[in-house]
């Protein structure tokens, strides 16, 4: 496959790759009075990329898999940003004040699940997982002036990071005892038996 068909694949991803870049550049320069804006804008764009689904093959050398299992997964998660970011807008208002960031934090954390989805590596999977957890990191922490968000930023922030290493160190065991981190050739090792090694990574991983 092409890289060409493997970037047609990841489509929907790149619609709101792209589309959080701008909006982003838009709430920095446009401040806090473009936050009505780049919510509708963050809105189109979890539209334009549940349109863009549809595609079905392997892509970046069985890094990705755009498959019936994402097809259906996707709008889900497209479907629970949306309604997060129409949610948002009477909550800031009556809280605190509408920031621009919000929904781009939003549409990047979709990025990241939606890479999850499509991952048929571990280390697809981790790549995903950080990019979900990054933006979640700042919107667990988004009100500034509340001690509890703060607090569960933080708390979110450190938490986060012990379960990364956690699952890198259960990547790498399974890695050093089945010879990769793809799905089909782990499954495969393990169909053979498994190891205490094997085991382990397994734990670490699920953990």
């Amino acid at each position: 496959m092409t890289l060409v068909d493997s970037l047609l694949l990841t489509l929907p991803e790149l619609v709101l790759t792209v589309a959080a870049i701008t909006l982003m550049l838009v709430a920095a320069f446009a401040g806090d009075r473009a936050t009505r804006f780049v919510n509708a804008a963050a809105i189109a764009a979890l539209i334009g990329a549940a349109l863009s689904l549809g595609g079905e093959g392997i892509a970046f050398d069985g890094l990705y898999s755009a498959d019936a299992f994402s097809t259906f997964t996707k709008p889900l998660i497209y479907l629970a940003a949306g309604v997060s970011i129409l949610l948002s807008t009477r909550f800031f208002e009556a809280e605190d004040r509408l920031r621009a960031e919000y929904p781009v934090l939003i549409l990047l954390s979709t990025v990241g699940m939606g890479m999850m989805v499509s991952a048929t590596n571990l280390l697809t999977l981790y790549v995903g997982l950080e990019m979900q957890s990054l933006a979640a990191y700042v919107l667990a922490s988004f009100m500034r002036k509340d001690t509890r968000s703060a607090e569960a930023g933080l708390k979110y922030f450190v938490l986060g990071a012990l379960a990364s290493g956690i699952l890198l160190y259960g990547i790498s065991l399974l890695y050093g005892f089945a010879g990769t981190v793809d799905y089909h050739g782990v499954a495969g090792a393990l169909a053979n038996g498994v190891n205490a090694g094997e085991l382990f990574g397994i734990v670490f991983v699920l953990a």
